[in-house]
C-alpha cells in the first residue's frame, strides 16, 4: 500500500533522449552525439565503434595531452580514487599556474551510532541518543579520508577564484544547478567552525554554457549560490572500518 501511495503522487514522467551537454554542431561533434545517445541504450553501430577508437591517444600520437587545450578538461577515470588524486594535483597545479592561494574549507562532522541491523527507519523523529562525542582528534582524521571513501562528500575543499568546478546535485534543474554543469569559482561566504577551521556557508559559481541565462538578486547574470547541506553519510578506513556521521558541507 504504501508503493501504491508515493507511486499515486507522481503525475510527470520525463524520458531523457537528448543529449544537451555536447551542442555543437561539427561534423565530429555529430558524430560523437549520436555515439553518446547510442551507449545510453547499449546500441552502438560498428560506424560509432569506429569513431570512438578515433579518439584514443596512442604513445606515438602527435596528440599531447600537455598541450593547453587539454590543461582544465574534465577527466573520467576507472574507479573514484584516481579521480580523487586529479583533483588534488589539478587544484594545486590551477593555483600555482594563476599565481594564486588555495584556500581550504572544512566539513562539520557529527558522529552517528550505526543503526542496528535490520532496524526500520523513522524518519519522523529524530533520536538524539544516536549521537556520540566527536573529538578534534577524530575530526581531523575524518577530514583526511578521501572523498571516494566518503560517499563522494568531501571533508575537504580547496578552492580559488576562477577554479573549475562541476555541480554534482540537481540542487534546482530549473536554474541550470544540474549535476553535470561545468562553472568557476565565483566567491563564497565562509564562517570559523569549533575547531577554527574555514568552513564554506555559501559557494558561488559561475556557470559556463548554461542551457539558458540565470539571473540570481544581487549576483552577476549565470552566477549561482551553492549552499551547505547536511548528509548521514558512511566513512570507511583503508582497513574497511566504518564509521557513521552526518556531514555539512557544500
Amino acid at each position: 500500500m504504501v508503493g501504491k501511495f508515493i507511486w499515486h503522487q507522481v503525475n510527470v514522467v520525463v524520458i531523457l533522449k537528448k543529449n544537451m551537454r555536447q551542442q555543437a554542431t561539427g561534423t565530429e561533434e555529430k558524430a560523437f552525439h549520436t555515439a553518446l545517445e547510442n551507449m545510453r541504450y547499449a546500441a552502438c553501430t560498428t560506424k560509432d565503434l569506429r569513431f570512438l577508437r578515433s579518439k584514443i591517444v596512442h604513445t606515438d600520437s602527435d596528440l599531447l595531452l600537455k598541450d593547453a587545450n587539454f590543461r582544465n578538461v574534465s577527466i573520467i577515470t576507472a574507479q573514484n580514487k584516481y579521480k580523487d588524486m586529479f583533483n588534488v594535483i589539478g587544484s594545486k597545479r590551477f593555483a600555482a599556474d594563476h599565481g594564486l592561494d588555495l584556500h581550504d574549507f572544512y566539513s562539520v562532522d557529527e558522529l552517528l551510532s550505526a543503526p542496528e541491523p535490520g532496524a526500520k527507519k523513522r524518519k519522523y523523529r529524530r533520536k538524539t541518543s544516536s549521537k556520540l562525542m566527536m573529538t578534534e582528534p577524530l575530526q581531523r582524521q575524518i577530514w583526511n579520508i578521501t572523498p571516494s571513501s566518503t560517499a563522494h562528500v568531501a571533508g575537504k575543499l580547496s578552492l580559488c577564484l576562477g577554479m573549475p568546478v562541476m555541480i554534482c546535485h540537481n540542487d534546482a534543474t530549473e536554474l541550470c544547478i544540474t549535476k553535470g554543469q561545468e562553472g568557476l569559482v565565483a566567491g563564497w561566504d565562509s564562517s570559523t567552525g569549533p575547531y577554527g577551521q574555514n568552513i564554506l556557508e555559501t559557494l558561488y559559481v559561475q556557470l559556463i554554457n548554461p542551457p539558458k541565462n540565470v539571473k540570481f538578486e544581487g549576483l552577476a547574470d549565470n552566477i549561482v549560490p551553492i549552499p551547505k547541506s547536511k548528509e548521514k553519510i558512511y566513512c570507511m578506513y583503508k582497513d574497511d572500518h566504518q564509521i557513521r556521521i552526518e556531514r555539512e558541507q557544500v
